[in-house]
C-alpha cells in the first residue's frame, strides 16, 4: 500500500509538471507594451544520489538512518512565475515559486518549499536611484556536516535598501541597509538561528573605459537568540563584524575580464574573544573567451560561514573553481566544472582540553553538464557529479556520485 501511494504521488508530480510545461509552451511570455513582462516557468528533474547522508564507506548507514539504503532517487518539480512592471521610471519586479522534493526511500524528507522575492528599483531625477527589496527562501539542508538523518528546513529572509547618488558621471556615492533572518525547523539546529543587520557606505569610480571600482566599508551585527551552554557556562554567539574592501571589474581585453571583492574583515565575539577572526576575505573571478564557442573561468574565494558545536563556532572556507563551457551547436552546450575547497572549523572557545587538531575538511569535486535546447522555451539538461572529501576528523570522509536529468523552461 505504501509503495502504491508513492508511485501515485510520483505519477501526479510528473503529470502536473507535464501540464505546466505544455501550458507554458503554448502561452508565451506576456511581453506587453512599455516592456511589462509576466512569465510562468517550471522544471522537472530526477536525481540519483548514491550517498544521501554523506557517510564514510566504513559506516553502516542503518546506524544513522535506520535503513540499509545509502542512496535515494529524488524527484523535484518547480512551478513559478516572474514579472516586471514599469510605472514611469519606477520598476517593480517579483519572482515566486513552489518547489517540491519527493524521496523514493527516505520519504520523511519530502518537502514543499516556497521561494519568493520582490524589488522596487526606484529613481528620482537623473542622479538618485536605488532598490528596496525582500527575498524569502526555504531550503532542505544537507547532511555533509552532521552525522544525523534529521530533517531540517531553513527559512531565510533577506531585506535590503540601497542608494546610489551620482556626483559625476564617473563618481557615485553608494550605501545600503541590510537584514537577514534565518530559522531552522529542527530542534537540534536551533542554535544556528540568527539575525544580522548591516550598513555599508562607499564610493564608486566608473571611467569611460567600462572598468569600475568601489571602495566600501561595512558594519554588521549578528544576534543568535539561543544561548548555548558550554559545560554549564552560558555563552552568547553574538558578534560584531567590520569590513573594509574594494570591489570592481577590469576589462583586460576584448576576450578577458577580471572582477572580484577583496576586504579585510574583523569579527569580534563579546563573550569569547578566543573566537575572534581578523584577516582577508573576498573573491576573485577571471573569465576568458577562448574562441567563439569556448569560454573559460577561474574563481577563488575566501569566506566565513556559521557552524555550531561544542568546539567550533565558524568555518573558514577557501575554494578554487575552474569552469569551461563549450557551445557545440546553437542548441547544444557542454560544461565542465572542477572545484577544490578547504574548510577549517575555527572558533574553539578553549573549554575542552584536547590534543586533537582542529577539524579541516578538503573536498574535491568534478561535474559534467550537457544542455540541449529542444525548442523554445524547453531545455533538457543531463549532469553527472563526483565528490570526494578527506577530513582529519574520523567519520567525516565520504565519496558521493550523483546523476540528474532535468526538463526546464527557460526564457
Amino acid at each position: 500500500m505504501r509503495e502504491k501511494k508513492r508511485i501515485r504521488a510520483g505519477g501526479r508530480a510528473w503529470a502536473r509538471a507535464g501540464m505546466l510545461l505544455l501550458g507554458c509552451t503554448l502561452a508565451p511570455a506576456a511581453a506587453a507594451r512599455d516592456g511589462n513582462v509576466f512569465t510562468p516557468y517550471g522544471s522537472l528533474s530526477l536525481t540519483m544520489d548514491d550517498n544521501l547522508f554523506r557517510l564514510p564507506a566504513n559506516l553502516d548507514v542503518a546506524t544513522v538512518s535506520g535503513k540499509s539504503q545509502r542512496g535515494d532517487l529524488i524527484t523535484s518539480t518547480q512551478e513559478g512565475v516572474r514579472g516586471d512592471r514599469f510605472f514611469g521610471r519606477q520598476r517593480l519586479s517579483f519572482d515566486a515559486s513552489l518547489n517540491q522534493a519527493r524521496y523514493r526511500t527516505y520519504d520523511y524528507l519530502n518537502a514543499d518549499l516556497v521561494n519568493a522575492s520582490g524589488t522596487w528599483a526606484w529613481q528620482f531625477g537623473n542622479d538618485l536611484h536605488g532598490e528596496v527589496g525582500s527575498e524569502y527562501l526555504q531550503m532542505l539542508t544537507g547532511f555533509a556536516d552532521i552525522r544525523s538523518a534529521e530533517r531540517n528546513i531553513t527559512d531565510t529572509r533577506n531585506d535590503r535598501v540601497t542608494i546610489d547618488y551620482s556626483l559625476h558621471p564617473a563618481v557615485h556615492l553608494v550605501g545600503g541597509l541590510y537584514q537577514t533572518v534565518q530559522d531552522n525547523s529542527a530542534a537540534s539546529r536551533k542554535g544556528g538561528d540568527f539575525t544580522t543587520q548591516s550598513v555599508d557606505a562607499g564610493a564608486s569610480f566608473m571611467p569611460s573605459s567600462g572598468n569600475h571600482v568601489t571602495l566600501r566599508a561595512r558594519k554588521t551585527r549578528a544576534e543568535y537568540p539561543v544561548i548555548q551552554p558550554f559545560f554549564g557556562v552560558p555563552v552568547s554567539n553574538n558578534f560584531d563584524e567590520s569590513a573594509l574592501g574594494a570591489e570592481g571589474l577590469w576589462q583586460i581585453s576584448g576576450k578577458s575580464q577580471l572582477s572580484g571583492l577583496l576586504a579585510y574583515t574583523r569579527r569580534h565575539y563579546g563573550d569569547l574573544s578566543q573566537r575572534d577572526y581578523n584577516g582577508p576575505t573576498g573573491n576573485i573571478y577571471w573569465g576568458y573567451q577562448a574562441s567563439g564557442k569556448t569560454t573559460l573561468s577561474l574563481a577563488a574565494k575566501r569566506e566565513i560561514g556559521a557552524y555550531f558545536d561544542v568546539t567550533n563556532n565558524y568555518i573558514l572556507t577557501d575554494s578554487v573553481t575552474f569552469t569551461s563551457t563549450y557551445q557545440a551547436t546553437a542548441k547544444t552546450q557542454l560544461q565542465t566544472r572542477l572545484d577544490h575547497r578547504t574548510r577549517s572549523f575555527l572558533g574553539d572557545p578553549g573549554f575542552i582540553l584536547s590534543n586533537a587538531p582542529r577539524r579541516v575538511d578538503r573536498t574535491n569535486s568534478v561535474g559534467l553538464t550537457l544542455n540541449y535546447d529542444v525548442a523554445w522555451p524547453l531545455r533538457v539538461t543531463a549532469s553527472l557529479q563526483r565528490e570526494l572529501r578527506a577530513s582529519n576528523t574520523p567519520g567525516f570522509d565520504y565519496a558521493d556520485s550523483s546523476a540528474t536529468l532535468a526538463l526546464q523552461l527557460t526564457w
